[in-house]
């Protein structure tokens, strides 16, 4: 008889193993395959998971987090109206639109989409941009035009307009995914609310600084017919989902993957728009604008910069502006933080989000902000001490001037911009068109119209005028005016360890009391109170 070898013996045993349990060797060997698999499968749901929270990608973004990030309308009143004149402004008479005579034909509420808000703080504090809370504070009329692009005209024979007017400017409509639908994977369903807006840049059109800070004030329903309505019968809560901030000066060169939330306007408008993209380092030398690759179009404004799961950034300006930009820009979110100064003076209910003034010192740019400090000032009459004065204003100066010296400067200063601004309109108008428009002499004109820079207007100037036209052009700072508006509080933004002069000035524009402030070397100083006597 052949020996069977140990090998063979093995092959067969195994074999009749499997043939008593009903599996063939094929079959075993697929099911060896399947438990490898599901072992691979339940280790890299493990990694992802949070178990190894460390292996996560930077641009890791959780459900709180896109549930932070908000959608920003404003909200009209749409009128139809015919037969307005030419020339018609909108006016009220009683609180309601004055139409002079024009037809009223319909009247409907209408949501306008401007850009994204990120919420900061479990009590509703919103960050976004100054150009999205500034966009429609004022009354819009337009002609009502066919799908051809013609006017329309009513029954009457008149041109048919459509008047938007705001209600409420100083407040915005905010639609807020809620968290239980994200664990559905559904974000269009949204609570809303009504937010104002506390403070916001006034020169973001020189994108420089385009800051704003609104506070969710009350729960809103939208009725059957669009008409929203304050909803009593909630309390409002402090438990909104929010994002913690993060220095934005500490992103890794080498872990560099960032995410962008927002509502760009584009595709389904009750979903959010979750980007990925890089961190691509800082504008310029003198800036510290966040660039980055991450896609964003208009109505990303105001939306979130994510990084490791915490806010860094708001996106403001893609590469539309300035097509030597990549994709994205976003302002870092420590250019928030004298706002947060303003609006914890002038709102002291709010809660503020935890950040540090310090996050500054690691600002990579030559940007002087962090020399800035903010002096939060309570003004009153020493004879009765709970009254605080709302009417006139404060001047601020430098120390090294005369108040006398001031009001000169002041006449000069407009002297001087009247005339850069006729310099300007030289370049495109003819002196004759010119001179006529500002009401000045041709002969006067004609000395301007060669002029390309400011400093070649010094020639011009007698010798009296030097001395305050060489401080003009050089952009040193000399005065500021503060309104006493805000029941008595003003923040002044001044440099640190400097020495100004305080002089109140009245409802007449008389000089009254005056005071020396020395600053130190916090950013946020104050608060001080000044007595008037």
């Amino acid at each position: 008889m052949k020996k069977i070898s140990e090998k063979k013996y093995r092959q067969m045993e195994d074999s009749a193993s499997s043939k008593s349990n009903g599996l063939s060797s094929a079959a075993l060997s697929h099911l060896r395959k399947i438990f490898l698999f599901v072992m691979i499968f339940s280790f890299s749901s493990m990694l992802t998971s949070g178990m190894y929270a460390d292996s996560k990608s930077s641009d890791y973004i959780s459900e709180n987090t896109v549930a932070s990030v908000v959608k920003l309308s404003s909200y009209f009143k749409v009128y139809e109206v015919e037969g307005l004149s030419d020339d018609y402004s909108y006016t009220e008479t009683n609180d309601q639109p004055d139409f002079k005579g024009g037809k009223v034909l319909s009247q409907t509420p209408y949501y306008r989409h401007v850009g994204t808000g990120v919420v900061v703080t479990k009590t509703g504090l919103i960050l976004s941009n100054a150009h999205v809370t500034d966009a429609f504070k004022r009354p819009i009329i337009e002609v009502k035009r066919n799908p051809q692009g013609n006017p329309v005209y009513g029954a009457d024979g008149n041109t048919i307009k459509y008047v938007e007017v705001p209600v409420s400017p100083t407040f915005m409509f905010v639609e807020a995914p809620e968290i239980s639908n994200l664990k559905k994977n559904d974000d269009s369903v949204c609570l809303y609310y009504l937010a104002k807006i506390l403070v916001e840049d006034n020169f973001y059109q020189t994108q420089y600084r385009d800051r704003a800070i609104l506070q969710i004030t009350d729960r809103v329903n939208v009725l059957a017919n669009g008409e929203p309505e304050i909803d009593t019968s909630k309390k409002l809560g402090n438990n909104f989902p929010y994002v913690s901030l993060e220095n934005p000066f500490t992103v890794s060169f080498l872990d560099n993957k960032v995410k962008a939330i927002g509502f760009p306007g584009v595709g389904d408008p009750k979903r959010s728009a979750k980007t990925s993209g890089e961190f691509l380092g800082y504008e310029k030398p003198e800036s510290s604008n966040i660039l980055h690759s991450s896609w964003i179009s208009g109505g990303n404004s105001g939306g979130g910069l994510f990084y490791n799961d915490k806010l860094i950034g708001i996106n403001t300006w893609d590469n539309q502006a300035n097509p030597t930009r990549p994709l994205a820009v976003a302002q870092p979110v420590n250019w928030w933080t004298p706002f947060f100064i303003y609006a914890k003076w002038f709102y002291p209910d709010i809660t503020l989000p935890e950040f540090s003034h310090d996050w500054a010192l690691s600002d990579p740019s030559s940007d002087t902000y962090r020399d800035m400090a903010y002096v939060k000032i309570l003004v009153s009459y020493k004879a009765n001490p709970k009254e605080l004065v709302t009417k006139g204003q404060m001047l601020l100066y430098a120390s090294d001037w005369q108040l006398e010296e001031i009001v000169n400067y002041i006449d000069y200063e407009n002297y001087f911009d009247n005339c850069w601004e006729v310099v300007q309109a030289l370049w495109n108008n003819s002196v004759k068109d010119t001179a006529a428009y500002y009401g000045i002499s041709e002969e006067f004109t004609d000395k301007l119209k060669n002029i390309t820079t400011k400093q070649e207007m010094r020639t011009l100037m007698n010798e009296n005028a030097l001395k305050y036209f060489d401080v003009w052009q050089s952009g040193r700072f000399v005065y500021t005016f503060y309104s006493l508006e805000n029941n008595g509080k003003m923040v002044l933004a001044t440099d640190k360890g400097k020495k100004y002069e305080l002089c109140y000035i009245d409802e007449n524009g008389d000089a009254k009391d005056s005071y020396t402030l020395t600053c130190d070397y916090r950013t946020e100083q104050g608060p001080y109170t000044i007595w008037l006597y």
